[in-house]
């Protein structure tokens, strides 16, 4: 990573909590190495349980400067890797029927 100083440093993504962002959260979660099954119903204790498993996990993340609406540079998250020297989860869940108002990318 360059430059050198940003090494190990933590970085963020921000993304909103909407139906719309659904596939964005998706790949994030598979990023920590957290497999599941698609349709996952987002309001679920399930779910909760997957976003809680991702605290402490490490994931890589591909990234590209782009610019935001005042032309003023800004990261864009593109792809999450998973980190594979760490043990992928497959998490079962208690419930089998979800909405299909729910789409996630695989």
């Amino acid at each position: 990573m360059e430059p050198a100083e940003y090494n190990g440093a933590p970085i963020s993504d921000f993304t909103a909590m909407t139906d719309l962002a659904v596939w964005r959260v998706s790949n994030l979660i598979a990023g920590f190495g957290i497999k599941f099954k698609p349709g996952i119903d987002t309001t679920s204790a399930f779910f909760d349980e997957l976003c809680d498993a991702c605290l402490g996990r490490i994931s890589y993340w591909r990234n590209e400067v782009g610019k935001d609406k005042n032309g003023n540079d800004r990261n864009n998250i593109k792809a999450y890797m998973v980190d594979t020297e760490q043990e992928i989860i497959e998490p079962t869940a208690s419930e089998d029927a979800v909405p299909d108002s729910v789409k996630w990318n695989e």
